[in-house]
């Protein structure tokens, strides 16, 4: 029929002594040598993958550290090159023996900051079943002590009291373990208390720490020259965006005052919490220094005029809801900007815009003008609230201090019940707001407080339909208990006298229940009832909540509480209890809470259990 001439990896060349043979032949010929061809490929090119994979898979091995535990252990495994390098593909027996033999210095060297420099170390290196055991027996020995310390200051700053009292608080005396931790930190705190009190070129003049291994002493002599010390000559501001006297306003250094570090970061602060500028850059000119008064040069970077944010959030109070804000940074060159804020729900609407022109300090106080609009809906109110503010703000830089004295023009239809709808007008509102707060930055914080309060009134001797005095204090406190737990303790206390409590408005009267309130009843279905049994809100308000949080995983916690209270008016209501059990996911950029909880002084049945989901992210 036909042979194939040449390698079977080769397109084959026939002869054909049979004119007749049919097509059908020549074609079967031509194709059984392509395929097996590709298989042998195939086959080929697995081999080349796998035998590669096993060549370079390196050999297993465990490596055990004895006789040492915690900082000492983490240190001698972060020293070995045998632990690091253990998973490289390129591991091989050759190398493993030549890093296992390099580990006694290494273990060494990784416990020498701790004092210990003549450990005793027993290795083994086996092999079994194709695994490594390597064994590091580690008896730490004696450890190196100080004998002698001469730890000093020279220069003009060297009868600083501060100076000196830094100097004496250093971390090691005569007799103890030569931890070279303590000596950078004593080292350090003498170099920062120099330079945070004007000595900014202070520097080590001499510095060393002599071992005698074979006695396990050691001498530490450090010398610190402070330099001279400088103070704050002129500040020169490099801006073209910004009212020379507003900036003038934000120059917190004072000419002739101690050079301090720390006042330097206080004027960048509040140049940066103003929100005109994006960058701040402070330079102080030693070169130019005259009788030790160092001028600096400060050059502003406008930040962009408008910001825009957008958020969405869900809770069970009030429905899924949308918000958004918009910020004009700078109206004007001097430092007026505004501010619009909207909220949209199924429940509630707001839309509120604000004007704000600094005054007095720029720093830290304005003077605020506003108008907003809300509305709202509950089981048993409705509500429309349109009012306008004037008021002077005072805040901190951080934020943890608020104090604000407000002027309202107050305007409000609703319906409470089977109250008909009614319209109220109070002109004006006089009150005045605080608040102070501290929490530490993190996700959980553990510590931290948070405290409220507002007292405003109003009266019919002016323009306003009835007088009224309210005030109401809000706290809430965290505390530590454990590495994981926290306690959350929180409270709401309000009470008002009103002349006519029909023409008092539902926004400014009381009601508990809720997620934020008394878990285990609905969102504002605690207070005075009217005939019909709806809730209408009372004068006086008592609510308080014991929860306890733990943090099992880095992103989870898990919440167990007892909430209490109620609104009352002219009789004091039964304080309602409830309480349950909570999941909060925790994320940068928003956080999932469930709480599912039950009224404890209700029979225990499903159409009782109250479920309480808020969620809130910034898009």
């Amino acid at each position: 029929m036909g042979s194939v001439d040449g390698s079977i990896c080769r397109k084959g060349r026939f002869r054909h002594s049979d004119e007749a043979s049919s097509q059908a032949g020549r074609i079967s010929f031509l194709i059984a040598p392509v395929r097996l061809c590709f298989s042998m490929f195939r086959v080929l090119l697995l081999f080349l993958i796998y035998i590669p994979a096993v060549v370079l898979a390196g050999p297993a091995i465990d490596i055990e550290i004895k006789g040492i535990e915690g900082e000492y252990r983490d240190n001698v495994l972060n020293y070995l090159d045998i632990e690091k390098r253990k998973d490289n593909e390129n591991f091989t027996v050759t190398w493993l023996k030549r890093l296992h033999a390099k580990a006694p210095d290494q273990i060494r060297a990784a416990l020498e900051p701790y004092g210990y420099y003549n450990p005793d170390i027993d290795v083994s290196l086996t092999e079994k079943d194709g695994e490594w055991f390597a064994v590091y027996d580690v008896n730490l020995g004696q450890p190196v002590k100080v004998f002698k310390v001469d730890v000093s200051l020279i220069g003009p700053g060297a009868e600083e009291p501060i100076l000196k009292q830094a100097v004496s608080a250093f971390p090691l005396k005569v007799g103890d373990i030569l931890d070279h931790q303590h000596y950078e930190q004593g080292r350090s705190a003498i170099i920062e208390a120099a330079s945070g009190y004007g000595y900014v070129k202070v520097k080590p003049e001499k510095a060393q720490v002599r071992v005698d291994r074979e006695n396990n002493q050691a001498e530490i002599e450090l010398a610190i020259d402070a330099g001279l010390r400088y103070y704050f000559g002129e500040v020169r501001v490099q801006q073209d965006f910004l009212d020379e006297d507003l900036v003038e306003d934000y120059i917190t250094i004072e000419s002739g005052k101690p050079f301090l570090n720390e006042d330097l970061l206080r004027f960048q602060q509040g140049l940066m919490a103003s929100a005109y500028t994006s960058s701040v850059k402070i330079e102080p000119k030693f070169e130019e220094a005259v009788d030790d008064h160092v001028p600096l040069d400060v050059s502003l970077v406008p930040n962009k005029r408008h910001r825009i944010a957008m958020g969405a959030g869900f809770d069970t109070d009030r429905g899924p809801r949308v918000s958004g804000r918009w910020t004009n940074r700078r109206l004007n060159r001097y430092g007026h900007h505004s501010e619009v804020t909207f909220k949209f729900g199924t429940t509630q609407r707001e839309l509120k815009g604000s004007y704000f022109i600094p005054v007095y300090n720029a720093l830290t106080d304005r003077f605020a003008t506003s108008a907003r609009y809300e509305y709202e809906e509950t089981s048993s109110t409705e509500r429309e609230t349109t009012e306008g503010e004037l008021a002077f703000v005072r805040r901190n830089l951080n934020d943890t201090y608020l104090a604000k004295l407000f002027l309202q023009f107050f305007h409000e239809t609703y319906r409470a019940g089977i109250q008909p709808e009614t319209t109220t007008n109070l002109l004006p509102i006089v009150g005045g707001t605080l608040r102070f707060s501290q929490m530490e930055e993190s996700l959980f914080p553990q510590r931290g407080h948070n405290l409220f309060g507002d007292l405003r009134g109003a009266t019919s001797a002016l323009l306003s339909d009835t007088g009224f005095l309210r005030l109401l204090l809000r706290g809430e406190y965290f505390y530590p208990l454990g590495s994981k737990g926290r306690l959350n303790l929180r409270t709401e206390l309000g009470t008002s006298w009103v002349e006519k409590f029909l023409l008092y408005p539902v926004s400014l009267r009381y009601f508990a229940g809720g997620a934020s309130s008394v878990r285990g009843f609905g969102y504002k279905d605690l207070g005075p009832k009217d005939p019909a049994g709806n809730v209408v809100g009372g004068k006086h308000l008592v609510t308080g909540s014991v929860e306890y949080d733990y943090r099992f995983l880095d992103k989870w916690a898990a919440a167990v509480f007892v909430d209490a209270g109620n609104a009352f008016s002219d009789t004091f209501e039964k304080l309602r209890l409830g309480s349950g059990l909570g999941f909060r996911w925790l994320a940068p950029f928003g956080s999932l809470k469930v709480d599912v909880a039950l009224p404890v002084d209700e029979s225990l049945m499903l159409e009782n259990v109250q479920v309480y989901i808020g969620f809130g992210a910034v898009l």
